[in-house]
């Protein structure tokens, strides 16, 4: 299993992410907007014999003039077929390799509920704030039925 960044073409990448159903912090429009606002943007992604295994695009910033922050926000993206001992060593290799200065805080908070996560993946890792939450709410229903959920007061 290698990582390789900053090498994936961006059509690839776009299928991968949405054929798995990457988060928006994933998806490569993310990446560039960021980019745009002169912030670094690192893309690795997973391979082990030819086949792609993941995708995890990180968001870079320097604090302090030493300490280098790479977050990957609501990633990796994985292929299902994916293990969680996989996932574990993926983790570790993204951890090492992302390419950023010595001194470095690398964060991870994956697009899974967190009852999700299975201990074998998540090994050695320490949980530094709560994951997020996401409500789906389908817009195109009537206004009656909006309002009867208490959700949206119109």
């Amino acid at each position: 299993m290698k990582v390789i960044f900053d090498i994936l073409p961006q059509e690839d990448w776009v299928s991968f992410h949405q054929m798995h159903h990457g988060a928006l912090q994933q998806a490569w429009a993310y990446g560039d907007a960021l980019d745009a606002m002169q912030v670094r943007v690192h893309r690795a992604v997973v391979m082990e014999g030819g086949r792609l295994l993941a995708i995890a695009q990180f968001i870079c910033r320097r604090f302090l003039g030493y300490i280098s922050l790479a977050s990957c926000t609501r990633g990796p993206v994985f292929a299902p077929e994916v293990t969680a001992a996989q996932r574990h060593e993926i983790y570790a290799l993204l951890r090492r390799n992302v390419p950023v200065p010595r001194w470095r805080v690398v964060l991870f908070s994956p697009n899974v509920p967190l009852q999700s996560l299975e201990a074998a993946e998540v090994k050695g890792l320490s949980r530094v704030m709560t994951g997020y939450s996401t409500v789906m709410l389908d817009l195109r229903r009537p206004p009656e039925e909006l309002k009867a959920l208490s959700l949206i007061h119109i």
